[in-house]
Parts: C-alpha cells; structure tokens; sequence
C-alpha cells in the first residue's frame, strides 16, 4: 500500500512539473536602442509608449519580453545581426538589414528634421540656404529624407555617434546644422535645459520620395521557428487592424519647440 502511495506521488509531481515547464513561457531579449523618444528608465525600471506596444505584442505572442539597458542604436545591430538579441523596435528597412531580420511595420515613417542654434536660425530660410555648411547625422540611423543627398553634396557631414553628441557638437560650434529623428531629438532638446535654451527647428520640410514604414525588427540569427515569427507577424497584424497599436505608441503628440 505504501509502496502505491509513493508511486501516485511520484506520478503527480512529475505530471505537476511537465505542467510547470509547459506553462513558462519563452523569452525574447529586445535590445532598447537610444535612438527612440518614446521609452525612458525610472528609477532602472523600462517604461513608455514603446515598452507598452511591446508588452502587449509580447502578451499577444505568448512569450516573456526581457529587455537590454539603454544601448547604443549601433550595438543593437551588432546584437541583431549576431542572434545576441531577439528584438529591436522602430527600424527602416534596407537590403542589408533584410539579410538578417525578419522586418514587419508598424507605422509609417516620416521625415527628419534640421536643427540649429537660436544664433544661426537667421540663415537658413530655404533647402538652397543650406550649402558650404558642416552638418551633423547620427551613425547608424537609416534617414527617411530623400533630401540626404543633397545635402551631402553640398555641405561636409560629420557622423555622430548618438543624438546628443550631434546636439553637443551643434552647441560647441563644431557643425552648423544637424539632421536627426523629430521626436526622439525635441525630446533630448526638452530634457536638456542647455540644448533647450540655445537649440531650435528650421521651418524646413526634407522630402520623402515615397511613403516609407517604420519596421519591428525579428533577428534571423536567433532562430526563431517559423511558426513563433507568423505568430509574432499575426499579433502585430491584429494589433494594427485594431487600432490597438497606434493608441498605445501615439496616445498624444509630443509638442514642437
């Protein structure tokens, strides 16, 4: 009888650990770029409108969502391309990332925008206003602008490696103009009492040839099954036709300078 007893338990704790083990869910690592406005740290602790979209295409999924501290857009390529990092969020799409993300949009792309000094605004007016100057882009950022061109032609472009050092730049007079995100830019601008005091917009549209998407990005190198990515591609579908995805990135619009 006893020996019965031992066998039944022994039968329920493995069938209660199989049970354990099937109800954990995976989890996917998304690298938290420094690129993007609409994510912060409080207090060590991930939170936004982004970090909000992300946990509700996570819930959707079926799969745990860890996330990296603030780390440079750069490296979050280097970690994608690697398989290092399952996720990155709010991505344009190339050839060359193809090769090693899966990419989905999310929401349409829009333009950048030029930034200078209060002092400066006066001079450019126009696009043709701005030539024989040294500008600021941000590394790794794939521009939107079909207007990248030309202002490369026409102006030396000094390559930064994030938002703030272009924005120190401008602020040292290293470089006249920067061309950067709208909202992740007014938003270092906004926080930064020096760059908020001395930094403005130009009143000038860049162009955008067609209608680009901003991009969620799966990296290929993780190997994910097939099936996890359609489910990922499905929840990220049924978010968007829902409305579910644009109330919670854009639920109000930042403010301009």
């Amino acid at each position: 009888m006893f020996r019965l007893q031992s066998y039944v338990m022994l039968i329920t704790l493995i069938l209660f650990s199989v049970k354990g083990v099937a109800s954990q869910k995976e989890s996917l690592l998304w690298c938290v770029d420094d690129i993007p406005v609409r994510h912060y740290y409080n207090e060590g602790k991930l939170k936004g409108t982004t970090v909000d979209f992300m946990q509700a295409l996570a819930e959707k999924s079926g799969f745990a969502l860890r996330y990296t501290q603030n780390t440079p857009f750069s490296r979050c390529l280097m970690q994608m391309q690697a398989g290092e990092a399952d996720l990155m969020m709010a991505l344009n799409k190339n050839d060359e990332r193809s090769q090693y993300m899966h990419l989905f949009p999310v929401y349409k792309a829009r333009s950048e925008t030029l930034f200078t000094t209060t002092e400066g605004k006066q001079a450019f007016s126009q696009l043709g206003d701005i030539r024989d100057n040294t500008l600021a882009t941000i590394s790794g950022y794939l521009y939107n602008t079909s207007d990248l061109s030309l202002l490369q032609n026409h102006n030396q472009i000094i390559s930064a490696y994030s938002v703030e050092g272009a924005l120190a730049m401008l602020i040292r007079g290293k470089v006249d103009l920067v061309v950067a995100p709208h909202f992740s830019t007014l938003a270092r601008i906004q926080s930064n009492p020096h760059f908020k005091n001395n930094i403005v917009t130009l009143p000038i549209t860049l162009g955008q040839k067609t209608t680009r998407y901003v991009h969620l990005g799966i990296s290929k190198q993780a190997k994910l099954p097939a099936e996890q990515v359609d489910t990922i591609r499905q929840a990220l579908q049924t978010l968007k036709e829902s409305g579910e995805a644009e109330r919670l990135l854009f639920p109000a619009v930042v403010k301009s300078l």
